[in-house]
């Protein structure tokens, strides 16, 4: 793992850490907190894509990054496989949790805002990653 991926992974560690505790927390009450867990999930997901790029403005931190003498490309690709990499093992977590205790999971139930039959684990990932390619 290079120098970039471990600044990457420690910045979106403690959102990481603490959408999982969020998604796994509600499950605790049994099967009434599955509707909650979806909810935090959907709004982890959408931190973490924010945050991605967040802590270097937060931090003022991104004039410098830019300016490196590393391409650009570079750089959106070590932030997206990261973000890709927080967004897979909560989606794992998730899905892993829901089956143990028996509730449907992000591949199993619908959603139905615009389209019946729509998934929620297709919507949240195109969101989260579409937010970030604006």
């Amino acid at each position: 793992m290079t120098a970039r991926l471990r600044k990457e992974a420690r910045a979106l560690l403690p959102y990481w850490a603490g959408t999982l505790a969020l998604v796994v927390a509600p499950y605790l009450a049994g099967e009434s907190g599955a509707g909650l867990s979806w909810l935090s999930y959907c709004i982890g997901c959408a931190l973490l894509g924010g945050v991605s790029f967040g802590h270097e403005m937060q931090h003022r931190t991104l004039e410098l990054l830019l300016s490196q003498p590393i391409s650009r490309s570079a750089i959106w690709r070590d932030k997206m496989l990261t973000l890709l990499a927080a967004l897979l093992s909560i989606t794992a977590v998730s899905v892993g949790v829901a089956t143990a205790c028996g509730s449907p999971s992000l591949f199993d139930a619908a959603v139905r805002i615009a389209e019946p039959g729509a998934r929620m684990f297709r919507w949240v990932l195109s969101a989260s990653f579409a937010a970030r390619r604006c």
